[in-house]
């Protein structure tokens, strides 16, 4: 179907009105529990899994080239799942695609954890990978459409700070298990989530909007295409240290999902990516700045490992212990950063926040290369710092500026973006970090740090410049118009009006 050609009909069918008072208010603390311990288990599976891959390789016989598979599998079908899985919820309900969700993440930790094969092994990271996908993406437009956007930053704010737990304690738990059980143990501990999958089937609210919306496949098929081949690129390039002939194949496919995809939006009548989202300049802004967010974050993340390994002589368990500090400020934060993000304008935390953290990179880059492994880790604390202001702000204005219709894809396609956001920080980080080593001279005209380690002062680059343009990408955003949709929980989108009725004629004389 063209656009140009009528549009088929949309049902939309609301239910009443949420009660937030009383037994109401229970329900709610509940669901936010729930989709709070959701995320905190998968962002603990996944970042529990890489400590694991040395045993893991070692039991299979295979090498590190096969183990990298173990990971990017995970991730592609993570980030490629995410936009479908919001699409989904917006068309059959996001309670049925979150539960199955849940039921798929399971299914796959338990097959991995049993796994006998290599191959089975990366299968059932696959699938949860796509279950993953589902709980990321629709977690949050339940969160919304449960919580009315008065109180949505403070609940925000306890499903951020249970992620923000989740990454920090992640590999410390992984490295235990694996170190005093066995690494199948690792995906069994995922496994746990199903005690949660009864309480989501109680609790969960149910889809207060049904739209009865042909879904335009190929155009799904399309931004897959684009998510995967970006995902792909990105990771090689991270992989092998620059261009490569797999790198450019995954370039040229990303390449083609991305025309393909404006091709579907400009020509069908409902295509994948609502055009109401497209239509909204800030929502459009709001993805910039969690995509750069996320970019800059993990463009320190990734550096910082090696610095403390290379340049302070620091053991690996040591490292983990002084990567903490900054993710521990990020939990204790985050619910205070919400709560404010319901009092004030969420952009006045927002752009602090970013400004913040781009002031402290660049002090890192500039300054402390070199410096004790303590006094480096107590500076990222600042980082800790900004990374809270923004997260659970950004997450509460987004939810206020998305039409209620339509917060499964429009959720889905930012957590997407958050997530290609993180690969390509890293892939960048560490491609200037093994491109530039040895250079006698960092990229900063004003570095004093230590002249043999310039390249981490470079690597570090990354973060600053992704901040700076996040803070100017949330500026804008917050100066933006945004159309009036309707938030509230558990009521319709706005009818178009009727048309008018015939004029009846007057007769003459």
């Amino acid at each position: 179907m063209r656009h140009n050609d009528p549009p088929r009909t949309m049902e939309v069918v609301a239910q009443p009105q949420a009660d937030l008072t009383g037994d109401g208010r229970t329900h709610e603390r509940w669901v936010v529990a729930i989709v709070g311990l959701a995320s905190f288990m998968t962002v603990t599976s996944g970042t529990m899994v890489n400590v694991a891959l040395p045993p893991i390789g070692a039991h299979f016989g295979v090498d590190a080239g096969a183990l990298g598979w173990l990971v990017s599998i995970y991730l592609l079908t993570f980030g490629v799942a995410m936009p479908f899985h919001g699409r989904l919820g917006d068309r059959f309900g996001e309670r049925r695609i979150y539960l199955a969700g849940m039921v798929l993440f399971v299914i796959g930790a338990a097959l991995a954890g049993l796994a006998v094969a290599f191959p089975m092994l990366v299968v059932a990271r696959c699938i949860q990978g796509l279950g993953a996908g589902a709980i990321t993406s629709l977690g949050m437009a339940m969160v919304a459409r449960t919580v009315p956007p008065e109180r949505r930053g403070r609940t925000m704010g306890i499903v951020a700070t249970a992620v923000s737990a989740g990454a920090a304690i992640g590999p410390t738990l992984g490295g235990i298990i694996t170190q005093l059980i066995a690494w199948r143990m690792v995906f069994l501990f995922a496994a746990l989530l199903t005690v949660v999958i009864p309480l989501a089937a109680r609790y969960l609210p149910p889809s207060y909007l049904h739209q009865q919306v042909r879904i335009d496949w190929l155009g799904g098929i399309a931004v897959g295409a684009a998510v995967s081949g970006a995902l792909l690129a990105v990771t090689n390039l991270q992989r092998q240290g620059g261009l490569s002939g797999a790198v450019i194949a995954a370039a040229i496919v990303g390449l083609i999902g991305t025309v393909l995809t404006i091709h579907r939006q400009q020509t069908v009548a409902f295509p994948f990516i609502d055009r109401a989202l497209l239509a909204n300049r800030r929502y459009l802004l709001l993805t910039v700045v969690g995509f750069l967010t996320m970019s800059g974050g993990m463009g320190v993340i990734v550096v910082a490992p090696f610095l403390y390994t290379n340049v302070n002589g620091l053991p690996s368990g040591q490292v983990g212990l002084a990567l903490l500090p900054q993710a521990l400020v990020v939990v204790s934060l985050a619910g205070t950063a919400g709560r404010l993000a319901d009092r004030w304008n969420p952009f006045v935390l927002i752009v602090p926040g970013l400004l913040i953290s781009c002031v402290t990179v660049l002090f890192l880059s500039a300054v402390a290369i070199g410096w004790p492994a303590p006094a480096f880790s107590a500076v990222t604390m600042f980082l800790g710092l900004g990374q809270a202001l923004v997260n659970a702000p950004l997450m509460t204005v987004l939810t206020r500026t998305i039409p209620a219709r339509i917060y499964g894809v429009g959720l889905g396609i930012f957590n997407m973006l958050f997530f290609v956001g993180t690969s390509l920080g890293a892939a960048v980080a560490t491609a200037l970090l093994e491109s530039r080593a040895g250079a006698r001279r960092a990229l900063l005209p004003f570095y004093v740090g230590a002249e043999e380690f310039s390249e981490y002062s470079d690597a570090l680059l990354v973060g600053t410049v992704a901040f700076a343009l996040a803070a100017v990408a949330a500026f804008a955003a917050s100066r933006a118009r945004v159309p009036r949709v309707e938030l509230s929980v558990g009521s319709p989108e706005p009818r178009p009006a009727a048309e008018p009725p015939p004029r009846r004629r007057v007769p003459k004389g």
